[in-house]
């Protein structure tokens, strides 16, 4: 492949939403990355410009404010909360933005945030919201994709190299089959989920169960318990002179 800044120093503009410990990684390692396009002579890399800005400040603006920044986006990478509550506002400022655009393409969106079922069970659909809002009233050709990114942690999108790194797994809407961002963060490895299950919605399913296999073990721990203090009652009351 080859690495190029195309014209005028060319660089794709990537806005990164949080500021907390997993989005200054994220900044890290974005930062240091290409976004890969494969062309007739190979492989065009073509490095990042990112913009940082704070989530529950940048959502407190108009949607006019959003989308100036959202300009010439090619990737919104989101680790921030309450993306379900702040999605119809996220998808307007990225429809303008998309409008007042100087390039063909739509921006892409990035969903990193990682809520708890239980206690954060309103987040949980976030990225679902935010592809309805984008595509209602859309026609087929609108070019919206959003990726949802779990099973990755802190060192593994802040552009550090791990030997024993595992993949992470990529949902998606508005994709391909086996279609991963272009955007590849430097050691972090992306894997596409199972086609039959790779949309937003599986990722919801996969996430519901994953914290009901939680559930399961607490489950357990907790009769555990009460079995035990049920039979130690009994026995105790049943052979002990003192009871008995």
């Amino acid at each position: 492949g080859t690495m190029s800044e195309g014209k005028g120093g060319r660089r794709e503009k990537v806005v990164v939403i949080g500021t907390g410990r997993f989005g200054n990684a994220l900044v890290q390692g974005i930062r240091q990355s290409f976004v890969h396009y494969q062309t007739g002579s190979g492989m065009t890399m073509v490095p990042t410009e990112v913009f940082q800005v704070p989530a529950r400040r940048f959502l407190d603006q108009s949607v006019a404010e959003m989308a100036n920044t959202f300009q010439n986006c090619k990737y919104i990478v989101y680790s921030g909360t309450h993306l379900t509550k702040n999605a119809t506002k996220v998808a307007a400022a990225m429809k303008v933005a998309k409008n007042n655009s100087t390039g063909s393409y739509a921006t892409e969106f990035m969903d990193f945030s990682n809520p708890d079922p239980l206690m954060e069970k309103n987040d949980v659909a976030g990225a679902v919201k935010l592809w309805s809002e984008l595509t209602y009233g859309q026609d087929k050709n609108h070019g919206w994709k959003i990726w949802k990114i779990t099973e990755c942690g802190l060192l593994d999108v802040a552009g550090i190299e791990e030997p024993n790194h595992d993949y992470a797994k990529v949902y998606g809407a508005g994709i391909q089959k086996n279609e991963v961002p272009e955007l590849r963060i430097t050691g972090l490895r992306w894997q596409a989920a199972q086609f039959d299950r790779h949309d937003l919605f599986a990722e919801v399913y996969d996430r519901m169960m994953e914290r009901a296999d939680m559930d399961r073990w607490w489950d357990a721990l907790l009769l555990g318990l009460a079995t035990f203090a049920t039979t130690a009652s009994y026995a105790v009351t049943r052979y002990s002179v003192s009871f008995n």
